[in-house]
Order: structure tokens, then C-alpha cells, then sequence
């Protein structure tokens, strides 16, 4: 049981250690701030299930946007970029991408021709590449300190 509260703890540390990465790094992104708690569980509701909790926690402190000039990450509600660009919201592009997204899956990431999604079936919250060959990361926190800020 201890070892179990020492590695959700060490996790908890690590997401947090990688967030204050990318708050100090505000000047690379174009980023709609961070999502309400409101906005959050409408999301939840719409999937009739928990967002992964690092990932929640990546939107609620920087909500969606493009990050480091490259990555887009989808949020709760769509942020403009310029007059014609918009990253859209996690929910819109789900349904954009129609057929393409098994059921369980949550696309929550693109860049360089490559969608990622979210497995919400898997336990913590697998994040896997959508319709190509490429790497599984065991969870939001290791595809954020991997690819994002990789």
C-alpha cells in the first residue's frame, strides 16, 4: 500500500514539475489558458467518463492551444490562433474525425501528420497514435515529457 501512495505521489510530482516547464515557457505558445472545472466536467459528461487526471490537470492550468510553436493539443473549448487558424475543442474534433476515432479513444494531440489520442479504457490513460504505426506511452505525463517537450 505505501509503495502504491509513493508512486501516485512521484507521478503527481513529476506532472507537476513538467506544467511549471511549460508555464515558464508561455512565450513559445499561443494557448486559450486553462479550462474551468465547469468546462472540464462538460467534457467528462459528453464522454460519460473521468478525464485521465494529468492530462485534466494540463487543462485546467493551460487548456488548449499550440504549444511550442508545433504541437497542438485540444482542449475543452477552441482557441484562435490568428484571424483564420483555430485549434477546435477536443468534443468538435472527435466528431471531425468521425469513423477514424475508435470508441474509447479521445484524440487529444497533432503535429507533423500524426494524431494521438487518449485510451480511456486503458486504466491510466494510454495515449497511442491514431490510425498509424508508432509508439504507446503509458500515460498523458510520458507523451507530454516525451513528445511535447521532447
Amino acid at each position: 500500500m505505501a509503495a502504491a501512495a509513493h508512486t501516485t505521489t512521484s507521478s503527481s510530482m513529476h506532472i507537476e514539475i513538467l506544467l511549471a516547464r511549460c508555464e515558464a515557457d508561455r512565450n513559445r505558445h499561443m494557448a486559450g489558458g486553462g479550462a474551468s472545472e465547469d468546462e472540464l466536467r462538460s467534457v467528462e459528461d459528453a464522454l460519460r467518463r473521468p478525464l485521465p487526471e494529468p492530462f485534466r490537470l494540463f487543462l485546467q492550468r493551460l487548456g488548449g492551444g499550440v504549444f511550442y510553436l508545433k504541437h497542438e493539443i485540444f482542449g475543452p473549448r477552441r482557441v484562435m490562433i490568428h484571424d483564420i487558424e483555430l485549434v477546435p475543442d477536443l468534443l468538435s474534433f472527435r466528431t471531425w474525425l468521425g469513423a477514424a476515432v475508435p470508441p474509447g479513444l479521445l484524440p487529444i494531440h497533432r503535429a507533423d501528420g500524426k494524431i494521438h489520442a487518449l485510451d480511456l479504457d486503458a486504466g491510466r490513460g494510454l495515449v497511442r497514435p491514431l490510425g498509424a504505426a508508432g509508439r504507446t506511452y503509458p500515460d498523458f505525463t510520458r507523451f507530454l515529457e516525451d513528445v511535447v517537450l521532447g
